[in-house]
């Protein structure tokens, strides 16, 4: 399959070491969350068919670095949805529905800062990150609260 990289990988090193980041966004909130092949399917039946979970919990929520959310290589291309760069694994905690959700606000928020300039969403973080954390938070406080909240604890 093919995997976009941003300007960060978000990784589960970041996650569990609560890495700061000046551009935090929205907050992850879930479990590093694993899925591997059931062995015993797989001797019993040919085939592991089914999966078993690995949580591995997070302390608290976890801000997603804007730099995750726009291509490295391709100038105009965001990221949002499940199409983020992250590893596999801080991905598994990133891929619910709350979290992708929250993500697609600050992408939409950030394209509109694109259009205001003419620029691209690199040049968002590197000019106008001011700007996109106000308009984030007058749409939504809960995403730049929550960025806030990890800040102070």
């Amino acid at each position: 399959g093919y995997r976009v990289k941003g300007d960060y990988i978000l990784t589960q090193n970041d996650i569990e070491e609560k890495t700061h980041h000046e551009d935090a966004t929205a907050c992850l909130t879930w479990s590093i969350d694993m899925h591997f092949p059931e062995p015993t399917n797989q001797v019993v039946f040919g085939e592991a068919f089914r999966s078993f979970a690995y949580h591995r919990g997070i302390e608290k929520p976890y801000p997603i670095p804007y730099r995750c959310l726009y291509s490295k290589n391709i100038s105009n291309l965001f990221l949002g949805g499940r199409l983020i760069s992250a590893s596999h694994v801080a991905f598994s905690s990133v891929r619910v529905m709350r979290t992708l959700g929250e993500l697609g606000e600050v992408v939409g928020i950030a394209s509109s800062v694109c259009q205001k300039h003419n620029c691209s969403p690199r040049e968002v973080y590197a000019k106008y990150l001011d700007e996109l954390n106000t308009a984030a938070t007058e749409f939504n406080n809960s995403i730049k609260d929550q960025a806030e909240f990890i800040k102070q604890t």
